[in-house]
């Protein structure tokens, strides 16, 4: 009987102890499982931290984008409507311009018509020119086109050719020229001071004084007569011109005017 009891007294001890291994099995297990729990959701809240820390990020990247191609959009826009702007102020540039163009053709035909003339009127005019005109004005005289109807030449170079020329007729006319030139006196050839008074008249002499002459405008070469009693006073008229003597002063001289007549007229 003792020993009954005894069974069920150890019987219901170990089913206590059962019971209780038991309870604290199921307790860590709530525990463990409440952790991970815990930390699932830990993790889960970083990452959603992380997520959106990561998209307002973006979120800013997106709207510096945004504002940086709206910037460009505007600008573009600006520089389509300046140039349509240009576009319409060049229209009437081109019309202006277009009329210009015409204008100048027009000029340009009547030149055409007319240069032809000037050319031979300034050709013939050449064959009138002194030595220090003809040095000077040479070149340009060379290269006016012997054949108006042929030539490459533009109309503006030969326009410039003949004013070019002109010019320089021009400036001697209107000047005192002094020059050393070499004269054939009887078999002899004696370098004499020439002073030409533009186109009107020349004089000579040399340098003692004692030969002199009067030159005067003749085509291919001017014509000069001798006056040798007027040497000294010719030459000292020259000397004035050149500057030689100073303070100057007046020397009475011989003037005749010479008509010179261009064929081409």
């Amino acid at each position: 009987m003792k020993k009954l009891i005894t069974a069920g007294i150890a019987l219901g001890l170990f089913g206590t102890v059962s019971l209780a291994q038991a309870q604290e099995a199921t307790a860590a297990e709530q525990l463990q499982a409440a952790t991970e729990i815990t930390s699932q959701w830990v993790e889960a809240r970083s990452s959603i931290s992380k997520e959106i820390n990561q998209w307002r990020v973006n979120k800013e990247l997106i709207q510096q984008k945004i504002d940086f191609y709206k910037n460009e959009l505007e600008g573009l826009q600006e520089e389509i409507d300046r140039y349509v702007e240009e576009a319409e102020k060049g229209k009437g540039k081109r019309a202006e311009y277009s009329n210009q163009i015409e204008e100048l053709n027009r000029a340009q035909k009547v030149v055409l018509g007319i240069l032809p003339k000037y050319e031979s009127q300034v050709k013939e005019l050449a064959k009138y020119f002194p030595a220090p005109l003809s040095n000077s004005a040479s070149k340009l005289a060379e290269s006016i086109p012997s054949n108006p109807e042929n030539t490459r030449m533009s109309v503006g170079a030969r326009l410039a050719v003949i004013v070019g020329i002109l010019n320089e007729v021009d400036r001697f006319n209107r000047d005192v020229t002094t020059n050393q030139e070499v004269r054939t006196i009887g078999d002899k050839q004696i370098q004499v001071e020439v002073m030409y008074l533009g186109f009107a008249q020349a004089f000579y002499a040399d340098s003692e004084g004692t030969i002199a002459g009067i030159g005067t405008p003749a085509k291919g070469g001017w014509k000069w007569e001798a006056k040798d009693e007027m040497a000294p006073q010719i030459l000292r008229a020259i000397q004035v011109a050149q500057g030689k003597i100073k303070p100057a002063e007046f020397v009475e001289l011989p003037l005749q005017m010479t008509n010179i007549k261009n064929g081409s007229r």
